[in-house]
């Protein structure tokens, strides 16, 4: 599995981009930015119980490939990451709030083998977006 997720996917207003999963190894860090013309919501979520392969019955639901992916995906059961700043407290979900016209910059601890992200759009169709992310050790880049 990769280790990095990305889009330039233009959303419309209220739709949601969710990526494929990524499995983290030994990496306990997910870290990326996103950019957008228009404001929305970035969740950085992470499973522990992703399954080895999709069921039979999202394998004949399938229309293909990519649908069978994201079907497979919504098997695991996934849960908001924490923010670096609170691992002893693990209060707060890894959500980031992104302006119009901003880019932001995230970090957030995956203590799971696998994650993915999860971008809200506004109440405006996008006209730019772009969203990376990878995962990686502590001290290592």
């Amino acid at each position: 599995m990769a280790h990095f997720v990305g889009t330039t996917a233009l959303l419309k207003k209220g739709k949601v981009f969710t990526s494929l999963p990524a499995q983290a190894d030994f990496a306990e860090w997910i870290s990326g930015t996103v950019t957008s013309d228009q404001g929305g919501t970035l969740e950085v979520q992470e499973s522990f119980d992703l399954p080895v392969v999709p069921s039979a019955e999202n394998y004949a639901k399938a229309e293909n490939t990519k649908d069978l992916m994201q079907k497979w995906a919504e098997e695991g059961h996934w849960a908001p990451c924490s923010w670096p700043e609170e691992l002893e407290l693990a209060k707060r979900p890894a959500t980031f709030v992104v302006a119009a016209k901003a880019t932001v910059s995230f970090s957030a601890f995956a203590g799971a083998p696998y994650w993915r992200v999860v971008y809200t759009n506004g109440g405006t169709d996008q006209e730019e977006f772009r969203l990376a992310a990878r995962a990686f050790e502590r001290g290592r880049v």
